[in-house]
């Protein structure tokens, strides 16, 4: 910044303008104005060499667009034959700021532009030196398009590149160098979703199928990473605690409506999961991120939960009719064992201090209706007793369940995402 301002550092030592200087300056000037022509590349033997250095003050990578962009400042040193001057005949004046559109300045422009038209920098003034060197520090905000690899969604480390270089001149006339890679500013402003990993930067010669030419490109490579906590908070959490839920469908009673409920409860969270995500990702991508693969296996998962439960049901069911014990529902054998309950009903609701009057083959018909209702209780009894050990066995084949499909969702979670966990 001190070079930039070093021209108007001059005044007298009363605070009144330097009036020598100030005319010494407007003839500098209208010299190099009239010896440089913003048009003409300098004339010399050889090749224009270009210096490039960057400072990024921020950086952006929008998934969805494929859009990489940064914010800074552009640095750009060449020397000009036509600038130079004897700096003993402009009252010994080093340097001068002239703005850049009045100068010729190397066309260095971004080759992968994202957008419809190729960004043009900054009108700023450039600093001019006695020696004919250029300074142009111009304040960029380039996007690039940038090809990420989703595999390894919201895990994913992925890499863009800018790539700079001439439009019209080979390397025969203009020459790229660059002796440090892109520096990140003491400013610069932390990305919400992204942090950078390492900047890199090349200098290399490519030939293309228009001219036997070569040109001389620059490319400043960026490896980004995902921020952990920001994918753990809005992705990864809802994603496992939605897949722990699974397991514990199974410690419900298999024939109660909650694990139904339960079930299509999760299989619509998911799916708005799955629609939030495939939202947030590129348009058309051509690999499986794994968040996604998480949330399918959840809902194979639950879709097949339910009919595992009604198979087993029905393969109950069926079992205990291939063994003669029939279903569970009581009927009465005969005609007698129909009466019988009437018989009990007239016997259990005689509530008088005197026992009732009854003839002797009233008596005998009364305790022939008594064995009867023993013999029926006795079936019900032996009848509840096999559909406990039914139940009992249901419940130990639901503990499997729940044990296997406990097992699956933390081998599932922990391959799926490796990096939550070390």
């Amino acid at each position: 910044l001190k070079i930039l301002f070093l021209s108007i550092l001059t005044a007298s030592s009363n605070g009144k303008p330097n009036t020598a200087l100030l005319a010494s300056r407007g003839r500098l000037i209208n010299h190099l104005l009239a010896t440089s022509d913003p048009l003409v590349i300098p004339a010399t033997d050889e090749a224009v060499q270009v210096e490039i250095e960057f400072t990024i003050h921020n950086i952006e990578l929008d998934e969805q667009e494929r859009k990489f962009t940064i914010d800074g400042y552009f640095l750009r040193k060449w020397d000009d034959v036509s600038l130079r001057w004897n700096a003993s005949d402009y009252n010994n004046i080093q340097e001068i700021c002239i703005p850049i559109q009045n100068l010729w300045s190397p066309d260095v422009v971004l080759f992968n532009y994202q957008g419809l038209t190729n960004p043009s920098m900054s009108h700023d003034d450039a600093v001019v030196y006695s020696s004919g060197n250029v300074l142009h520090v111009p304040r960029i905000s380039d996007s690039a398009v940038c090809a990420l690899d989703m595999s390894k969604f919201p895990f994913d480390i992925q890499t863009c590149k800018l790539i700079y270089g001439s439009w019209v001149y080979s390397s025969l006339q203009l020459n790229i160098s660059s002796t440090s890679p892109p520096v990140i500013s003491e400013n610069y402003e932390l990305s919400e979703k992204w942090e950078i990993v390492s900047t890199k930067s090349k200098v290399e010669t490519r030939y293309y199928p228009c001219c036997p030419e070569s040109y001389v490109t620059y490319i400043m490579t960026f490896v980004l990473r995902r921020h952990f906590v920001y994918s753990c908070q809005v992705l990864i959490f809802p994603a496992i605690i939605i897949a722990a839920l699974i397991p514990f469908m199974f410690l419900l009673p298999s024939e109660s409506k909650e694990r139904i409920t339960l079930g299509i409860a999760l299989i619509v969270v998911c799916v708005m999961q799955i629609n939030v995500i495939n939202n947030s990702l590129p348009k058309g991508y051509s690999t499986i991120p794994v968040i996604l693969t998480y949330h399918v296996l959840t809902l194979i998962l639950v879709a097949f939960s339910h009919p595992l439960n009604l198979s087993l049901q029905i393969f109950l069911k069926g079992l205990r009719k291939l063994v003669c014990l029939g279903d569970d529902t009581y009927h009465p054998t005969d005609e007698q064992e129909t009466m019988s309950m009437r018989g009990k009903d007239v016997v259990v609701g005689v509530n008088d201090e005197k026992p009732p009057q009854t003839s002797g083959g009233n008596m005998d018909e009364i305790n022939k209706h008594m064995q009867s209702l023993a013999q029926r209780d006795s079936v019900l009894d032996a009848r509840q007793e096999v559909l406990a050990e039914w139940q009992q066995m249901a419940m130990v084949i639901d503990r499997i369940m729940f044990i296997l499909f406990l097992i699956i969702f933390v081998i599932s979670t922990i391959s799926i995402f490796p990096d939550a966990f070390y």
